[in-house]
């Protein structure tokens, strides 16, 4: 019914979102980590895409770069908006790592 619609809905977007140069396997990966992970110590995980596929303002790509690990509650919190403060985050470890390199 309409669990199903949704699921099929979601696969189509899923294909349209991912490059002919995307990493099947990597991506393929961080599903069967979330999975393991679940059944580890049974607190469910979603894998999320940091830049939605379905954004308001932005629209990512289903590549293993935008994927990310999280728990299903933060995720459905989440749902299709940019997490700007973890996409921060990255900027400033890429900008220490930069400088890092300047200084050595």
């Amino acid at each position: 019914g309409k669990r199903n619609a949704y699921s099929s809905k979601w696969r189509r977007e899923c294909r349209k979102a991912t490059p002919v140069w995307a990493d099947y396997k990597k991506i393929v990966d961080l599903y069967d980590e979330a999975v393991a992970l679940s059944k580890g110590d049974e607190v469910q995980r979603h894998v999320d895409h940091i830049c939605p596929l379905q954004g308001k303002t932005i629209c990512g790509l289903h590549i293993h770069q935008n994927l990310r690990i999280i728990t299903a509650i933060e995720n459905i919190k989440k749902r299709a908006r940019l997490d700007e403060a973890y996409i921060i985050s990255l900027m400033k470890r890429d900008w220490e790592a930069l400088n890092d390199q300047k200084n050595t």
